[in-house]
C-alpha cells in the first residue's frame, strides 16, 4: 500500500539508465522509499509527503539531468556511429551496441571494446572527431570506414 514500510532511499532509480541522485540531498530532505517504489520526504512539520510515485520516477530524474549517458539519435530513431581518436588509435561505436577499435598506422589492427559513454571517452583522453577526419585515419591502415558503414547500413 502506499506510503507502507518506509525504508532509507539509496536514490537509484529501478531502470538502472540514472546517476543516483545526490546523498546530501536525500539526507537533507529525509527522502525514503516504500515497497511499491514510490519516493517520499518529511516536510518542515515532519510529515511524510510523496516526492515521485514510482511509475514517473526514471522520467523525473532524468527531466533532473540525472541520465548517465544521453544517446545521441537521428532522423530515422537509429543511434549514430561516433567517432573517437586518442593518438593513433580510432574508436568507431554505434550506440551501445558495438565499437570497434582501429591502430592507425599501416596494416593497423581492428578489434572491438565495450562500448563507452562519451563522458568516459573524454575521461580515458578520447576527442570526439568528424567522420571526414576518421576516415582518412582508417586510410592510413588500409580500412575504407565510407564502405564499413554502409554495411552497417544496410544489415
Amino acid at each position: 500500500m502506499l506510503g507502507d514500510n518506509l525504508k532509507p532511499w539509496d536514490g537509484r532509480e529501478p531502470a538502472g539508465v540514472c546517476k543516483p541522485y545526490p546523498t546530501g540531498d536525500i539526507e537533507h530532505w529525509r527522502m525514503m522509499i516504500d515497497d511499491e517504489g514510490n519516493i517520499w520526504y518529511k516536510d518542515a512539520g515532519g510529515k511524510d509527503c510523496i516526492w515521485c510515485p514510482a511509475s514517473r520516477l526514471t522520467r523525473h530524474m532524468i527531466k533532473l539531468g540525472y541520465r548517465m549517458v544521453q544517446e545521441v539519435v537521428n532522423k530515422g530513431g537509429d543511434k549514430m556511429i561516433k567517432y573517437w581518436k586518442k593518438n593513433d588509435e580510432l574508436h568507431i561505436q554505434k550506440g551501445f551496441e558495438w565499437g570497434n577499435d582501429l591502430t592507425c598506422v599501416e596494416d593497423g589492427e581492428m578489434g572491438t571494446y565495450v562500448p563507452m559513454s562519451d563522458a568516459e571517452h573524454v575521461e580515458k583522453g578520447y576527442v570526439e572527431i568528424s567522420f571526414e577526419e576518421a576516415c582518412k585515419m582508417a586510410e592510413i591502415a588500409g580500412y575504407d570506414l565510407e564502405e564499413m558503414v554502409q554495411e552497417d547500413e544496410e544489415e
